[in-house]
Order: C-alpha cells, then sequence, then structure tokens
C-alpha cells in the first residue's frame, strides 16, 4: 500500500490499567509537541477520560491536528 506507517510515541496503556488517573497521568507526563497518543475506544475507562484529557491538553497549549497536517511538515500554532 502506498501510506505511511504511523506509530505513536504515547502508549496509554489503557488495555492493561483501565485507570482513568492513571491513563491522565501517563498522558500529562509523556505527550509533547508532536506526539501521537494510543488510547483503545474499546474500554469505558478509556472512553471516559478522552473529554478530560483533551481539556487538560489544551489548557497547556497543545493543539489538535489531523495525520495529514501532521506529516504535512506546516508549523501548527
Amino acid at each position: 500500500m502506498d501510506r505511511p506507517v504511523i506509530f505513536w510515541d504515547v502508549d496509554t496503556l489503557d488495555w492493561s490499567n483501565r485507570s482513568r488517573g492513571q491513563i491522565a497521568s501517563i498522558v500529562s507526563s509523556y505527550a509533547g509537541s508532536g506526539s501521537i497518543i494510543l488510547l483503545h475506544d474499546i474500554h469505558s475507562t478509556t472512553i471516559t477520560t478522552v473529554r478530560p484529557v483533551i481539556r487538560a491538553l489544551k489548557a497547556h497549549g497543545f493543539q489538535f491536528v489531523t495525520m495529514s497536517r501532521l506529516l504535512s511538515g506546516r508549523p501548527c500554532r
């Protein structure tokens, strides 16, 4: 296939620990500029953790972009 292989750099281990606090702690400790955070939408704890994590990251100045934008090399704010 003519597609890039994309990996994550922040593994929340949400499939293993299923703890909202631990998921949020991993994200806040390891997320950085250009990070790709791995979350599984099949676990209820992950689903209920996503909104607060996004709000917290936005409050710290993170901007969410599509993979196309991230791979384009165009600067984000």
